[in-house]
């Protein structure tokens, strides 16, 4: 566990690079990567001062940290100005202002832009800052430039988080970002601060949707927030978040701004029993959360306390966090807001909804412009939204409630009542006496406990029960009428006084209706009374609704001779009759949500068996899988339009989240007479839709040269399509599988390509920019010691170029790669070995300041010699900033790297850029 120090300068450097740290804030200590438990440091005032620690950061590794800090002297500064004049080889001048007050420091990589001379607009490392002239690298050298342009100086500073990791604590005062193009995560763990996260005045959070901090703070107390951006919050294994105000790290920003939140079942939400900031400072804090489209709460309670939290909207009907809502929590779910604002852009469809049957209870409500608050709109169900506010509501958008009384507000006025005392005993049902207060009737009642509806006097039904069972308590007697169903003493079901199983000598009562179809046929006969005569035959059903008819019911059994029974009661329904004409369905009610299990009415053939089939049924067999035992299912062809009249179709005209197939000879842009057109438009209007299409006309044209195109358009963008792009353009054959690493395709000019190895020799010209570096002066060194060779006058100079050199810039002791492309070195030495011999020589090229090797290194370990000059030549193909070092090692007795003795040239470096 130590403090190590960010001291790397310089466009870009990779956390993993050892030499970008240090054991002392200014450079001079041991350089090494972090390890677990260190506490790292970004822009220490020390290594500001000392002029180090300036270059980006790739922080690209994953180990484990204590804390992560980032000090305000880690941020980069710009300037855009005309009185900005430049003086070569490497001065640059404001006329009116010192550059440090600008917050320009020595060791800073800035980028000049706008300047009337070419060579001006580079990008350079500051090496001096004297009040109103700032001194850069100048090789190659700036041009002369008066003041006058609008010149602009910017250096832009910034973590980029390439890669997972976990720290105690993090401490944000510059900009992070991540441009990995996939997702990162940062767990934060084991911190006793109640800030976990500390954000500066400076700090700026890029790519909130690519970036987590993931809260696992379960042995370790409950996480305030500070004020300041956040990405994406996640909460895991037991975290306890709380809403109570804490003193600020800034002061700047006012609120806490995350990107959404997300916690799961096992963290809570709330403030602290006795809470240790004031009432009047827990009002103070404030939340933004600025994505709705994935914030989730798995966990139960999710109280906010005093504090104010709004809700910027990025998804259509968005269901608000209300108690009792099944979008949230794992069970029953209870929200707490005391200050609420709804905020969304004036998107159609962006609308924040309080579902049915739900109170939002708050102390005071904003609806922002542009923003949409919904509660339920259907009528006539006696259920509506409730909004109570202690405050009346500022609706500066739009919402669909009405005042009920005063703070109450419903969304449907006529199926809500005012608000008055209940009426009688605890657990007796509220009624509305229709003149908008309560009643009660002690006949009815609720236990709770028991979940227990007690009637007391007569339930009439008018419609069907669906019980999933039916109870009777025993009589002595039948306690209703002679249509009365009851269970005896003994447990025997009865039909007014007559056991139901047991036939009757009357007529039984009509069977239940029939389905939809022809007249209904006679219902099911009566059961036979006991001990009476032969049971008569059960009456005719009414006539049922057109549809099929229904069959007719069993006789009853005979039973031995008696008095006449009581009625019966119904018989089962008959099996549907053939169809007895047309099916009216214009009355029945509608189904708005279509589901897999729904189930259709499906005829095998004309007048045959009715059947029913479900949609998964319909689905599968549209798809081919063959749902019906001995066939195949499968739809194989598609009807494909004619839109010839139609001109070219826009893409906004295209019906959205759709593929649609057309015959047209209206592509603007294509060569054929009749198009065959396949278009897949996104989710809707202004959403990209595009097309692929070929020839479907006839004519002498060769089958195998018809080309496919395409083309896209996207009308948010530009009116109509974007340019038609041909995407086969060749007419022969191409190989099916792979070629070796390197090749090419060739074609053989009839139509046929293949893969092909490029030529061995000759080697490809070398046809950019080159220049000559010689070792002007010998530079000695110690047994052991590995000699980094430098540039400037004194040591390695520039000999013969292609002139002005712009695809790399010469430092202290490297050459900086300016422009991306492919770069041939050769680097030729004489190393002399005082008083002895040696046989361990030893040359480098490296883009890193671990002198490894990666572009070049050989050794020459096989003669004992007192001097050797040896020469290697690498090619590499290199990136815009990367640096490259040139080095030389001897293991022996003292030494040295012979510099030039006229006109001898001992030691130099070539280098050239290869197109």
């Amino acid at each position: 566990m130590a403090d190590i120090y960010w001291v790397a300068n310089g466009a870009l450097f990779y956390a993993s690079n050892s030499n970008a740290w240090n054991t002392a804030p200014d450079g001079s200590g041991t350089s090494g990567a972090p390890n677990p438990n260190d506490t790292l440091h970004f822009g220490d005032e020390v290594s500001a001062q000392a002029g180090v620690g300036f270059a980006n950061c790739n922080y690209d590794i994953t180990t484990t940290l204590t804390h992560l800090k980032t000090s305000s002297a880690y941020n980069g500064a710009t300037v855009t100005s005309t009185d900005i004049s430049f003086t070569a080889p490497g001065d640059i001048t404001h006329s009116h202002s010192n550059w440090e007050d600008l917050g320009f420091k020595q060791g800073m990589f800035v980028t000049i832009s706008g300047a009337s001379n070419a060579p001006n607009n580079v990008s350079r490392e500051i090496l001096l800052l004297t009040s109103n002239i700032m001194r850069v690298s100048s090789s190659p050298s700036l041009a002369n430039e008066a003041a006058g342009a609008t010149v602009t100086i910017t250096c832009d500073i910034s973590i980029d988080i390439a890669a997972s990791f976990t720290t105690e604590q993090l401490t944000l005062d510059t900009k992070m970002k991540n441009t990995s193009g996939s997702g990162v995560t940062i767990t934060i763990t084991g911190n006793n601060d109640p800030f976990y996260v500390l954000n500066g005045s400076n700090a700026v959070i890029e790519n909130v949707d690519d970036i987590t901090y993931e809260f696992d703070t379960s042995a370790s107390g409950g996480v305030l927030f500070d004020d300041g951006p956040y990405p994406i919050v996640v909460g895991t294994n037991s975290t306890d978040f709380s809403p109570e105000y804490h003193a600020p790290t800034s002061t700047d920003f006012g609120a806490v701004t995350m990107r959404t939140l997300r916690l799961d079942s096992t963290c809570t939400f709330a403030p602290a029993a006795s809470p240790a900031a004031s009432p009047r400072l827990n009002s103070s804090k404030v939340f933004n959360i600025t994505k709705t489209s994935n914030f989730q709460l798995q966990n139960n309670t999710f109280d906010t306390g005093l504090s104010t939290f709004a809700f910027t909207l990025d998804a259509t009907n968005w269901p608000l966090p209300i108690s009792g809502d099944t979008s949230y929590g794992g069970g029953t779910f209870v929200s707490k807001f005391y200050n609420l604002i709804i905020r969304t852009p004036d998107t159609a469809g962006h609308i924040t909804l309080i579902p049915s049957d739900r109170t939002l209870s708050v102390n005071s409500l904003t609806v922002e412009n542009g923003a949409v608050l919904r509660g339920q709109t259907t009528t006539n169900t006696g259920t509506t939204s409730t909004i109570c506010s202690v405050r009346r509501p500022l609706i500066k958008g739009a919402w669909n409630f009405s005042q009920l009384s005063d703070g109450v507000y419903v969304s449907v006025l006529s199926d809500s009542f005012p608000i008055t005392p209940s009426s009688g005993a605890k657990g007796l049902l509220q009624i509305s006496n229709g003149s908008g207060t309560f009643s009660s009737d002690s006949k009815l009642t609720w236990t709770s406990g028991t979940s227990t509806l007690l009637v007391d006097g007569k339930l009439d039904v008018t419609g069907l029960i669906d019980p999933t069972g039916m109870q009777f308590d025993r009589q002595g007697t039948n306690p209703g009428t002679a249509d009365t169903v009851w269970v005896d003493n003994t447990g025997v079901l009865m039909f007014g006084s007559t056991a139901v199983g047991a036939g009757s000598g009357s007529q039984g009562p009509a069977g239940p209706q029939g389905p939809a179809g022809a007249d209904g046929a006679d219902g099911a006969d009566g059961a036979d009374g006991t001990d009476g005569a032969d049971g008569a035959d059960g009456a005719q059903g009414p006539q049922g609704p057109a549809g099929a008819a229904g069959a007719d019911g069993a006789d009853g059994a005979q039973g031995p001779a008696g008095p006449a029974g009581a009625t019966g009661p119904a018989g089962p329904t008959g099996p549907q009759g053939p169809s007895g004409g047309a099916i009216d369905i214009s009355a029945l009610t509608a189904n708005t949500a279509i589901a897999d299990a729904d189930l259709l009415l499906l005829d095998d053939g004309a007048n045959g068996t009715n059947r029913k089939i479900s949609l998964t049924t319909l689905k599968n067999w549209i798809k081919g899988y063959g749902v019906m035992v001995g066939r195949d299912g499968g739809v194989n062809e598609l009807r494909i339009r004619d839109s010839r009249d139609d001109g070219d179709v826009h893409p906004n005209d295209f019906p959205s989240k759709t593929v649609s197939f057309d015959f047209t000879d209206d592509i603007t842009g294509s060569p054929n007479t009749w198009d065959s057109v396949m278009t897949l438009k996104g989710w809707s209007d202004n959403y990209r839709a595009w097309q692929i299409f070929s020839s479907s006309g006839s004519g002498s044209q060769s089958v195998d040269e018809v080309p496919l195109f395409f083309r896209s358009g996207e009308e948010d963008v530009q009116d109509g399509w974007g340019q038609l792009k041909e995407i086969l353009t060749f007419p022969g054959t191409a190989p099916r599988v792979d070629g070796a690493a390197g090749q090419i395709l060739q074609t053989n000019g009839a139509g046929v390509l293949s893969w092909a190895s490029l030529p061995a020799t000759p080697a490809p010209p070398i046809t950019g920019q080159y220049e000559k570096y010689i070792l002007q002066q010998s530079v000695n060194a110690s047994s052991g010691v590995t000699v980094l060779l430098s540039f400037g006058p004194t040591a390695l100079l520039a000999t013969y170029n292609t002139g002005a050199i712009t695809d790399w810039i010469v430092g202290p002791d490297y050459i900086e790669i300016a422009a991306d492309g492919l770069y041939q070195f050769t680097f030729g030495a004489l190393i002399a070995t005082f008083g002895g011999s040696q046989n361990d020589m030893r040359q480098t090229i490296s883009t890193n300041l671990g002198l490894g090797g990666d572009i070049l290194s050989f050794r020459n370990r096989t003669l004992l010699t007192d001097r050797a000059t040896n020469t290697g030549t690498a090619t590499a193909f290199l990136t815009a900033g990367t640096r490259v070092y040139f080095s030389v090692f001897n293991g022996g007795q003292s030494w040295e790297v012979a510099g030039i003795i006229p006109p001898e040239v001992r030691t130099f470096i070539d280098i050239r850029r290869v197109e």
